[in-house]
């Protein structure tokens, strides 16, 4: 279970399910860059490496988080960095049928 509960997140009047859209798509932003970040230290490790062989030098490892990016995102939102902006016209179409 996550920490800090949807419940302490939620303002009163908002949607779980637009939280749980929001936690989502930060989740994916978050990944992509770690994924994106990931690539480049490849690239300069390639580099490096090739570089190291020349000088005989040892490489430095670069070291990531092991959190993932759904916590992440949660601990975002629960901090206040990111904030669920709903339509005020939720669910009015439902409520007039």
């Amino acid at each position: 279970m996550l920490r800090p509960s949807i419940n302490e997140i939620l303002k009163p009047g908002e949607s779980y399910y637009s939280l749980v859209m929001a936690v989502a798509k930060r989740a994916r932003e978050i990944a992509d860059e770690e994924f994106e970040e990931k690539e480049t230290v490849k690239k300069e490790k390639a580099l490096l490496d090739k570089t190291a062989d020349k000088l005989k030098t040892g490489i430095e490892k670069v070291d990531f988080s092991n959190e993932k990016p759904v916590r992440v995102a949660v601990r975002e939102f629960a901090q206040g960095k990111y904030h669920l902006v709903e339509d005020p016209n939720i669910g009015k179409d439902i409520e007039e049928e």
